[in-house]
């Protein structure tokens, strides 16, 4: 092997090895493979259906380029399983993408039902927070609301994302994709893909450390979910009091989705040896 290839080597493995990550979270069967696909080129870098076990078991990631910046970009497995062995299986895999790009964004998808955000999805991230302190590093945590369906209130994203407000106590963007996104359309993906980006670049990269362990137990997540239902309940009830506050976020979220895209480039990276790079 020449000495020149040898130093590109070191130089590219060096270079990506403190490059900046865009880390995808959320349970099972919320679409975070279509998401992460949605930064890659055609066709589809990441194994992506739409069901409820999981398709992704183990952590992937591509180097993409998002607002001009290179990114590599995390495709991780869902965290809530039914049996405590994968459960702690997606534990290490979701420490492995930290541990692999601690400057990270981090973009959480939530999984909803008639538009309704789902309580185990509350119930994950609570787990993943008090390990990387997200909601401490707000700055660099979105969140994305997947698979919309067509007859969401006029006010659904204000509402929503004030919601959320009120539940982590910090502003946080939402990044929502519709239904009309799925099954793909060329019109449907640039949709989606503008406005997955537009949130994405709103946000800064920070460097998660882990500061405990992911504690999760398979037999607890029911009793989880019913103290999240019970938040949801009390938002429900408190909703009229803040009409004049979704009504301004909802502007706010109109405004951010006619903005001009950005352009995403790809960048494949080679290198010798076991790599968890897709190209």
């Amino acid at each position: 092997v020449s000495t020149q290839s040898t130093w590109g080597h070191f130089l590219s493995v060096y270079f990506f090895s403190f490059m900046s990550g865009i880390i995808l979270l959320g349970n099972s069967g919320v679409g975070k493979s279509w998401l992460a696909n949605l930064l890659c080129p055609n066709p589809a870098q990441f194994k992506s259906e739409w069901q409820l076990s999981a398709v992704t078991t183990e952590t992937e990631s591509l180097v993409v380029e998002v607002a001009g910046r290179q990114f590599k970009i995390f495709n991780i497995p869902g965290l809530i399983e039914a049996d405590q062995p994968r459960v702690d299986k997606n534990k290490t895999e979701i420490e492995k993408a930290f541990a692999e790009a601690p400057d990270s964004v981090v973009c959480f998808v939530f999984g909803q039902q008639n538009g309704r955000l789902r309580d185990e999805d509350f119930v994950a991230f609570n787990a993943l927070d008090k390990a990387f302190s997200l909601v401490a590093l707000h700055g660099s945590l979105c969140f994305a609301v997947n698979q919309l369906p067509p007859n969401t209130p006029s006010n659904y994203e204000g509402d929503v994302t004030l919601a959320l407000r009120q539940r982590f106590g910090v502003s946080v963007p939402v990044c929502f994709i519709d239904q009309q996104a799925h099954p793909p359309t060329p019109a449907g993906l640039q949709v989606a893909r503008n406005r997955l980006v537009a949130c994405l670049e709103s946000c800064t990269p920070a460097v998660h450390t882990k500061v405990a362990e992911i504690h999760l137990l398979a037999d607890q997540v029911q009793m989880l979910k019913s103290e999240q239902a019970e938040k949801t309940r009390q938002w429900e009830e408190q909703r009229s009091q803040f009409e004049n506050e979704i009504t301004r976020l909802q502007k706010e979220y109109e405004e951010l989705k006619n903005r001009p895209p950005q352009i995403i480039e790809h960048h494949h990276h080679h290198s010798r040896g076991p790599q968890c790079l897709l190209c």
